[in-house]
């Protein structure tokens, strides 16, 4: 409970002891339409807290990770998404609503498939697409 306190309130588990625990009592006050209540734990209810580490109030930084559907990965990827030729430069051909797609064409239904606004081809296959439109 005292770590989830100093989570939300972004300071440090003794700060929070120090604020809310009074003579051995987890005390909390908030205000209600009927005025000000008061809600206690008993200490035995509050886990004691022992860092296992020095740094433990240091929240870790967010970090954010590839997705394998990302645009930079499937662009790496080199592989054209609807002849299959690998080790080309792939261009991004995108539409703007898949609702749009009627399923005529064999690139449509490759979109229809995977469910995606974007479709990773080689140029050749770029042309083709637009020649079509």
């Amino acid at each position: 409970m005292l770590k989830t306190f100093a989570g939300k309130y972004r300071t440090k588990v003794r700060k929070i002891e120090a604020r809310y625990i009074k003579n051995g009592t987890f005390t909390v006050q908030y205000n209600t339409k009927r005025g000000l209540k008061v809600a206690t734990f008993p200490r035995s209810f509050v886990k004691q807290y022992k860092p296992i580490i020095s740094n433990v109030d240091v929240l870790p930084a967010y970090r954010r990770y590839e997705r394998k559907n990302s645009l930079a990965t499937r662009i790496k990827a080199g592989v054209c998404e609807l002849c299959g030729k690998t080790g080309c430069d792939v261009e991004m051909h995108q539409i703007r609503r898949p609702k749009d797609l009627r399923g005529m064409n064999q690139w449509e239904l490759v979109m229809l498939d995977i469910r995606r606004k974007t479709l990773a081809v080689c140029h050749e296959c770029h042309d083709t697409i637009h020649a079509c439109d």
